[in-house]
């Protein structure tokens, strides 16, 4: 979503520079853009032959995930030449890597990355050896071998300075912002559909969240089990993100807590379904340990849902005054403030109004602009501002 929407908005701000976007051909069809600023070039990803089912790409995926370590090796190596191959022939300017790792190392051009968040610094236990061997060798390269970084939150531009001792103005903060599914009109028609296509209840609380360890599902659970025993509350929840790591626990949880009729999960769910399931919510539920960002709370107070969310990483500073925050490690807190917001209609309404007020202070417009600053700085040793290759 970050790079599909810095695409769509950088156009109109920017009609100087030409952008060649080095895609995997597995989703390459994703930046298809009739914009003669965008030029799509196909290079080598493992990611690509994870998802083969065919040939020779086959068995190079399947080989890959027998020895994860070993692929990721090779296929960095093979990516990084072929990259390196695309910058000489076409000359480029300087080299943009949206997603995390600067890749290839040595292109002897200026640089800028994105790093979102400095998780396995934090939780290292909830990464895969090998994913946290790449991480702990890879984002502190990125970081030091960039000529800026961006970064998505001051919590975030805080932790890298302070674990990887990167200069304080290399390393610019540039929030995110709701995609345009969240900033259509009230639709009540479209709502109840979406409400009778997935059979939910009337009141519910919503978490949307892939089921890795940090969202913290389980103390999720735990809090309904205590909203039911404390306060007599049987608050249905949706539930919606793939099946990842913690998904198991996930399960064991709802089974040992008896919320088997309570909890409703969806799994992936279309894009276009999910503004309506906040809209229906009573309110977001967001007890993740660590967060970059968290988008969701923004979606959530775009979509008039109240936002009760933990007080870890950056949530606060994205929430401001617009959420009831509580401990992540506390089930009974939460708890607490899931009653408060069901049984306070004063405070469902400021929730509500501070968070419509709230979301209006970021937009993609603002993060494309802020982004080509920061790119024009990075490239700041151009003499010739037309015609630059990003």
């Amino acid at each position: 979503m970050y790079t599909l929407s810095l695409l769509a908005h950088l156009p109109p701000l920017d009609r100087q520079h030409i952008y060649y976007l080095f895609v995997a051909r597995y989703n390459q069809h994703l930046f298809n853009s009739d914009s003669p600023q965008f030029v799509q070039l196909a290079t080598v990803s493992l990611q690509g032959f994870r998802y083969a089912t065919t040939g020779l790409a086959r068995f190079v995926g399947l080989a890959g995930r027998r020895f994860p370590r070993t692929a990721r090796l090779v296929g960095d190596a093979a990516a990084s030449a072929h990259m390196l191959y695309g910058i000489e022939k076409h000359a480029l300017d300087l080299w943009f890597c949206p997603l995390i790792n600067l890749a290839p190392r040595r292109t002897r051009l200026r640089s800028v990355v994105s790093i979102p968040d400095l998780q396995p610094e934090f939780f290292p236990d909830f990464f895969r050896k090998d994913l946290l061997e790449w991480a702990r060798r890879r984002y502190p390269a990125s970081c030091r071998d960039a000529t800026k970084v961006i970064t998505f939150s001051e919590f975030s531009r805080a932790t890298i300075i302070d674990r990887y001792g990167i200069a304080p103005d290399k390393i610019h903060v540039i929030p995110l912002a709701v995609g345009n599914e969240f900033l259509r009109p009230r639709d009540d028609a479209a709502l109840r559909a979406v409400k009778a296509k997935y059979n939910l209840p009337s009141e519910y609380a919503f978490y949307p969240a892939n089921t890795w360890p940090h969202k913290n599902h389980g103390a999720l659970l735990e809090a309904l089990h205590l909203l039911r025993v404390k306060y007599g509350r049987r608050l249905a929840c949706v539930l919606t993100g793939e099946e990842r790591g913690a998904h198991g626990a996930i399960l064991d949880a709802v089974e040992q807590h008896g919320l088997g009729e309570q909890v409703h999960a969806l799994g992936y769910v279309e894009k276009n379904d999910i503004p309506m399931l906040y809209r229906g919510a009573s309110f977001l539920a967001f007890p993740s340990l660590f967060e970059g960002f968290g988008l969701p709370l923004l979606e959530a107070m775009a979509s008039d849902c109240p936002v009760v969310c933990s007080s870890a990483a950056s949530l606060p500073e994205v929430a401001g005054n617009a959420a009831l925050l509580f401990d992540p490690h506390d089930p009974e807190e939460m708890a607490d403030a899931m009653h408060r917001v069901l049984t306070d209609e004063e405070l469902r309404r400021a929730l509500r109004n501070a968070g419509s007020e709230r979301c209006r202070q970021f937009s993609w417009e603002t993060t494309a602009r802020e982004t080509l600053k920061v790119l024009e700085a990075a490239g700041s040793r151009w003499a010739d501002p037309a015609g630059r290759r990003l």
